[in-house]
């Protein structure tokens, strides 16, 4: 077994076990592997720090909530942890309270192409790419190295 399927399959066995009542240590493992990343995905869809902090706990609420529906037969653990990011993030650019009226980040911080917050549209389309990656094998993966998604 890769490195990657090992990683797929330690996170797959993480959501079933919180999907059957365990909380605390499955939860925690996941939170580790998975809140760095979802958090600098929220500073660059939602170019804000309070939303991408939102989106993580949201995130993880909402995994704790949906784990006892997951099935590995449908996808992988990350995708179903990208899938439910991705639509917390839809929901928290819908909401009329979650669009601030004053620049909340200081743009110098982040890189020009994501200071302006993307689109649902563009949303949808960096999930879907970074899921799409995310399936990649080890031996495919050397060659999406230069792919990167921006928004």
């Amino acid at each position: 077994m890769t490195g990657a399927r090992k990683d797929d399959e330690r996170e797959t066995v993480l959501i079933e076990r919180v999907g059957k009542g365990e909380v605390d240590e499955p939860l925690g493992a996941l939170y580790d592997m998975y809140s760095a990343r979802l958090y600098g995905l929220g500073i660059r869809l939602l170019g804000d720090r309070g939303l991408a902090e939102e989106l993580v706990q949201e995130t993880f609420l909402r995994l704790w909530r949906s784990a006892p529906r997951f099935d590995r037969e449908l996808g992988s653990g990350t995708t179903f942890v990208f899938t439910i990011a991705r639509r917390v993030a839809i929901d928290l650019r819908r909401r009329r309270s979650s669009r601030p009226h004053a620049v909340l980040v200081d743009e110098r911080d982040l890189e020009p192409a994501h200071a302006i917050a993307a689109s649902d549209g563009e949303i949808e389309l960096a999930f879907g790419v970074r899921e799409a990656l995310d399936t990649l094998s080890d031996e495919q993966r050397p060659c999406s190295s230069s792919i990167t998604t921006t928004t």
